[in-house]
């Protein structure tokens, strides 16, 4: 019996042995970076800082800070490979989707490097996630207008870390986009429509929004849209409903937008996009929409049917005079 287990034991150290080179072989394979891999990404970047939200955003929108330490958002800023333009680089502000419950951006990775291709710098913005206790709204508000706010003021050089300085990519003031996805595109949305009542420094030039949820009341969101209850918390009133929608804060000076959404959307309808179109048309506001045909929600199914980032970065181009 002794003999039996003993050989036993042998002939399984033996094929641990005979796999053990294809093992390493394969985690080899796997550690390197593959040009094609969207979350292989190349330096320069990322530099990661963390921003303030501005005290007069926080007593406007009602908002308390917890314990002694000032509120902020995360920031991760990539750069385009060489030196950078003159004027600096066109900016694009990545803003997370997730449901309202998440603000993590590393999902939205993927759209970096297609980016930086176009020679766009790109800042990937960590949101607080919300919850049913601790809704995200208004808050997120102030966290997008804190990341403008403080591009415009650090186009060229930020701290990183402490008392090291790097210089960042120099972000062009005039060429500042937000792109959204999904909720993300819904802060997206509501930042550019709200520009004409803000200060200079926390309007984006141009908006790109994936799908965004414009109308949050209950007619428009439907049974499958994303819950509010992340958002707006428990019960949200109607009121709170249609004052956090989009679609009631454009006017005519709004800025540029740019909607893609998936003609066959069953999370946000594509009547979203559609009604937020007429009214940009019906104000003036410069407004393009793309339809992409059978495609629904989720950052990999559209960003995989096409490469917008040429898109993209013809229209913050074409909208750059935009104040």
């Amino acid at each position: 019996m002794r003999r039996g287990r003993r050989v036993g034991r042998l002939v399984f150290a033996a094929r641990v042995l005979a796999w053990l080179p294809l093992g390493l072989a394969l985690v080899i394979v796997a550690s390197r970076e593959r040009p094609d891999d969207p979350f292989a990404l190349e330096p320069p970047g990322p530099w990661m800082v963390r921003i303030p939200l501005a005290e007069q955003d926080e007593t406007a929108l009602g908002l308390t800070q917890s314990g002694n330490q000032p509120a902020t958002v995360r920031v991760e800023f990539f750069s385009p490979a060489g030196q950078p333009p003159p004027r600096g680089w066109p900016l694009a502000l990545i803003l997370p989707g997730g449901g309202w419950s998440s603000g993590d951006p590393l999902r939205f990775r993927a759209a970096v490097n297609p980016l930086r291709a176009r020679e766009l710098a790109v800042g990937l913005v960590a949101l607080t996630p919300g919850r049913i206790d601790r809704p995200a709204w208004p808050r997120r508000l102030a966290e997008g207008r804190a990341v403008l706010r403080w591009v415009r003021e650090r186009s060229v050089r930020v701290e990183v870390g402490a008392g090291d300085s790097a210089d960042l990519p120099l972000f062009d003031p005039a060429r500042v986009a937000v792109l959204g996805f999904g909720t993300g595109g819904h802060l997206a949305v509501f930042l550019g429509a709200e520009a004409g009542r803000l200060e200079p420094d926390t309007r984006p030039n141009a908006v790109v929004a994936f799908a965004p949820p414009v109308d949050l009341t209950p007619q428009a969101i439907g049974p499958t849209g994303p819950p509010l209850e992340p958002l707006l918390g428990r019960h949200a009133s109607l009121e709170a409903r249609m004052d956090a929608s989009p679609l009631g804060r454009l006017n005519a000076e709004s800025a540029p937008l740019l909607l893609i959404h998936g003609g066959e959307d069953r999370h946000v309808p594509p009547d979203q996009t559609a009604r937020l179109e007429a009214r940009a048309r019906e104000l003036g506001v410069r407004v393009e929409r793309i339809v992409i045909p059978r495609g629904r929600h989720g950052l990999g199914v559209v960003w995989g049917t096409d490469d917008f980032s040429g898109r993209i970065r013809d229209f913050l181009e074409l909208n750059a005079a935009y104040h």
